[in-house]
């Protein structure tokens, strides 16, 4: 890895470029707020947009001049401006679609012709022995990511506040090399932007914009794993850090086509939207989107440097949550294009995927479960014990499971809706417990898991199924039933096509957890 250009490099090093680009894009995009009505630069609302004000556009060109200047005067060497370039030249397909309109495929086209420009000036992912393997994925890893960025700059401040966020990221898996330095000064430009694009915004990014930043987050991620050592964290840990921009694109993608709308056409339906037509306020949903993505850099950090011990576990209980609160808001009904049609699954094949999905999810949880009661047990997880776990989580899952069924846990709703639903997890647990510790006392030592892993265990898969499956009542709660009245009715003035999302369901707050007997109803647009 190419060194920092300074030979010790200290906080001044660092501050000058960031607060340079930072200044140059605020004074940049101040005049392009200011010339825009004039010229013509500017975003009027239109029905498949959040936007309901005239904004200036193409806010990504401050950025990119702020930054591109800034790096061009403090790396002099071409090789090491790899990165700078290939973003100028996804940035001119940005532009291209922002004049014109390009269609999807040509944009596609495109984004293909700079990921492949990348694979030849050297960004290749060294994910395994296959050359032509590794190829494939860089080109299809700069598309996704470039694409997920463009997707989520869809409301106030959010795609550059997550960036700034990302790019801190990528920026301290490279420790002090040229790649974090960019990355910390395309993160000052962005700040700069972001004090005209937060909410209420007075310009937007644009395809220009987005474009460009994705792509250079998507080659210097790869840049910056050179400094992870396992497959696993080379994977996962840039998994987590564009985890929000995969979240969206993941929850637009799938929604989009169970309703029969192209993933490429424009809408209300993102992570954001949901947020707020559920009554959360723009800024207050962008805020708690900026947070999660802060959660998810958290967990990056503690797969990197504890695995081993808590770190995998606490990722894992933070992917279980994220895929939670995925299935809430991609079950919440939001407008449907005229033309879009449902796709759904025929009403056996939807109750044969929903059970499925119910106990496969269960069984993640009793995993998950006795992984703590052995880090509590145990102090570590480690190889030695590690075939141990594998016996005793293949044995736990099939006593568990079956003591589920015997005490009725699957023979309504998979979700909990009465106090009789948690006494019968409680009791199935309490059973499969004593179950397993008779079984125990038949096992050699090397496979015995212990009285007290079995007791640790029975305490913690409780709590967590129990938590699992009241999860859409927390998130009502959180996300919804907090939400003051007046606020209610103004969502409904402004976006008359939320006044659905907002009525409760019988009972209480909206039923989205699975549902195993659950007939679909003929309004929900996106229900699976």
């Amino acid at each position: 890895m190419t060194s920092w250009p300074v030979h010790e490099p200290h906080l001044l090093a660092w501050a000058v470029p960031i607060c340079a680009a930072l200044g140059g894009a605020a004074l940049l995009t101040r005049a392009l707020i200011a010339a825009a009505p004039g010229r013509g630069w500017t975003v009027v609302p239109r029905n498949d947009r959040w936007n309901r004000r005239v904004v200036a556009h193409f806010g990504g060109v401050p950025v990119l001049l702020a930054f591109f200047l800034v790096s061009f005067l403090l790396i002099r060497n071409i090789s090491n401006l790899r990165l700078v370039l290939l973003a100028a030249a996804m940035g001119a397909v940005g532009m291209v679609d922002d004049l014109v309109d390009l269609r999807a495929s040509l944009k596609t086209v495109g984004q293909l012709i700079v990921a492949g420009a990348a694979v030849w000036a050297g960004v290749v992912q060294p994910l395994t022995a296959s050359h032509a393997v590794n190829v494939a994925f860089t080109v299809f890893w700069i598309v996704a990511i470039t694409n997920a960025f463009n997707l989520l700059d869809n409301m106030d401040g959010l795609a550059a506040g997550v960036a700034i966020i990302a790019l801190a990221q990528v920026a301290w898996l490279d420790g002090t090399g040229i790649t974090a330095m960019l990355s910390l000064t395309l993160a000052g430009a962005l700040g700069g932007f972001l004090i005209f694009n937060f909410y209420p915004a007075r310009v937007f990014m644009g395809d220009v914009g987005s474009l460009a930043v994705g792509c250079f987050l998507a080659c210097a991620s790869i840049s910056a794993d050179a400094h992870l050592s396992s497959l696993s964290s080379i994977l996962l840990v840039p998994l987590l850090i564009f985890f929000m921009p995969l979240f969206d694109t993941l929850l637009v993608s799938v929604t989009r086509r169970l309703r029969g709308q192209p993933i490429s056409q424009g809408g209300i339906d993102h992570t954001s939207h949901r947020l707020v037509l559920i009554g959360m306020s723009e800024s207050r949903a962008v805020l708690l989107l900026y947070a999660i993505s802060l959660v998810a850099a958290m967990m990056a950090v503690l797969w990197k440097y504890s695995w081993g011990t808590l770190g995998a576990g606490i990722v894992a209980l933070f992917l279980v949550a994220s895929t939670l609160l995925w299935l809430y808001l991609a079950k919440l009904q939001v407008p449907a294009d005229a033309s879009a049609r449902r796709v759904a699954l025929p009403q056996l094949l939807e109750g044969l995927v929903t059970r499925i999905s119910a106990v496969t999810l269960d069984s993640f949880l009793i995993l998950l479960a006795l992984y703590f009661a052995y880090v509590i047990r145990f102090g570590r997880l480690d190889e030695a014990l590690l075939g141990r776990w594998l016996f005793s989580g293949a044995l736990f899952v099939a006593i568990k499971l079956t003591a589920l069924v015997l005490c009725g846990a699957y023979r309504e709703s998979w979700e909990i809706s009465s106090s009789v639903d948690v006494s019968r997890i409680a009791g199935a647990m309490a059973l499969s417990a004593v179950g397993l510790i008779a079984i125990s006392a038949l096992l050699p030592e090397s496979k015995d898991p212990g009285v007290l892993t079995v007791v640790l265990d029975m305490a913690l898969a409780s709590v967590l199924l129990v938590a699992c499956r009241a999860s859409h009542h927390i998130l009502d709660n959180l996300l919804r039933n907090s939400m003051a009245q007046p606020r209610r009715r103004a969502v409904v003035t402004e976006f008359p096509q939320a006044r659905e999302l907002l009525k409760p369901a019988v009972g209480g707050g909206v039923s989205l957890a699975f549902r195993a007997e659950a007939k679909p109803r003929p309004e929900a647009q996106n229900e699976f």
